[in-house]
């Protein structure tokens, strides 16, 4: 074991407050659907890296730590980073250690810190304001969105649900589908033709 176990974080917490502020330069790669399904390799394939010659870096910006914590158990462990979190206009991409961590990180989050982590200062957004049915639950903060009802339909200018938005790789077209409608199809689809059948499968016979 090293001498000095809280080295790195010290390091940083002194650069940090003397103003010599740690900085990233920012790139992202940009690859179209043609390209992917024309790739020699499988681009998501999390072992390898696309050539920056063919896929040259896009510089986006910077990355700058510019102060420390005030809290650090406020502003450091409680913080829940999540991949499902996105902004809209960013789609989730095929690649499988991704797939697993939507669902994961934010299953972990529930288990560390709550249901409402989302509540938690440093982890809201402070510029807008939800207007959904997800309320109440433990440690629910702030107005807990007053006396909103929870229930849909309703006469109370509730937000729409039953509904989402998917657009299809090819042609860029946006459709509407209802909520369930995937988890229907893949359900009649793996059932055999002798559980297809609406009812019980049985009938008790009188004796």
């Amino acid at each position: 074991m090293g001498e000095d176990p809280d080295y790195a974080i010290r390091d940083l917490y002194e650069h940090i407050e003397a103003g010599d502020y740690p900085e990233w330069k920012f790139f992202i790669q940009v690859m179209s659907f043609a390209e992917a399904e024309g790739h020699r390799w499988n681009p998501f394939d999390v072992t390898k890296v696309w050539p920056h010659k063919e896929f040259p870096l896009i510089p986006v910006g910077r990355v700058v730590l510019n102060r420390n914590p005030s809290n650090y158990f406020a502003e450091v462990e409680q913080i829940a980073f999540a991949p499902s979190r996105v902004v809209p206009g960013v789609e989730f991409s095929p690649d499988k250690m991704l797939q697993g961590r939507l669902f994961s990180y934010g299953d972990t989050q529930f288990h560390r810190l709550g249901p409402n982590y989302q509540q938690l200062p440093i982890n809201c957004p402070f510029r807008t304001r939800v207007h959904h049915y997800q309320k109440d639950g433990l440690m629910a903060l702030g107005n807990n969105q007053n006396g909103t009802i929870i229930y849909h339909p309703n006469s109370f200018n509730g937000p729409e649900v039953g509904f989402c938005v998917f657009k299809k790789c090819t042609g860029g077209i946006l459709k509407t589908a209802p909520l369930f409608a995937g988890s229907r199809r893949l359900r009649r689809a793996v059932r055999l033709p002798s559980e297809r059948r609406c009812g019980p499968s049985r009938r008790l016979q009188r004796r």
